[in-house]
């Protein structure tokens, strides 16, 4: 969808959007080890967050499908209860960046993991395999700094000096 080619589909945006997340999250931590400036960089994911409001994740598939999207709200949210309130998602967050041991230094990614109705584990896990691709992480790097008219061979120390 990037390259408009394709029709726009939320759902897909969304995956789409957290792999990219993951995949600069790891490029930026590679960078700035290489760099000499090692530091802890995290990525997470606090699983699927259903709010009970007309917002977040599925505010625009609500209006395409409305049916289907509380159909699927209250099977996920209410029934399984595989899902994550917006206030426990923010608490997860939360504790990552004011815990009281220092992250190592290096990649991580934590994940709200489903173990079954009703319980999940938030823990540091392992991205998937298209996560972990470095060549795709170059890339979207280096597409990012197109976007922003800047050279892909940059290190991050100079691009942040032009920002």
């Amino acid at each position: 969808m990037l390259d408009g080619s394709a029709r726009f589909h939320a759902e897909k945006a969304y995956k789409d959007s957290k792999l990219c997340n993951l995949l600069m999250a790891r490029e930026l931590e590679r960078r700035l080890r290489e760099q000499g400036t090692p530091v802890p960089v995290l990525a997470w994911s606090p699983g699927l967050v259903i709010p009970r409001s007309d917002g977040g994740f599925f505010r625009y598939s609500r209006r395409q499908n409305p049916v289907a999207q509380a159909l699927f709200a209250l099977v996920a949210r209410d029934l399984l209860r595989l899902t994550e309130t917006p206030q426990r998602a923010g608490a997860l967050l939360a504790g990552l960046a004011t815990a009281s041991e220092p992250a190592p230094i290096g990649f991580q990614y934590w994940s709200n993991r489903v173990l079954g109705p009703g319980r999940r584990r938030f823990e540091a896990s392992e991205p998937s395999a298209e996560a972990c691709s470095d060549q795709l992480a170059r890339q979207l790097w280096d597409l990012s700094a197109q976007q922003l008219a800047l050279a892909p061979e940059q290190g991050f120390a100079q691009q942040q000096a032009i920002d």
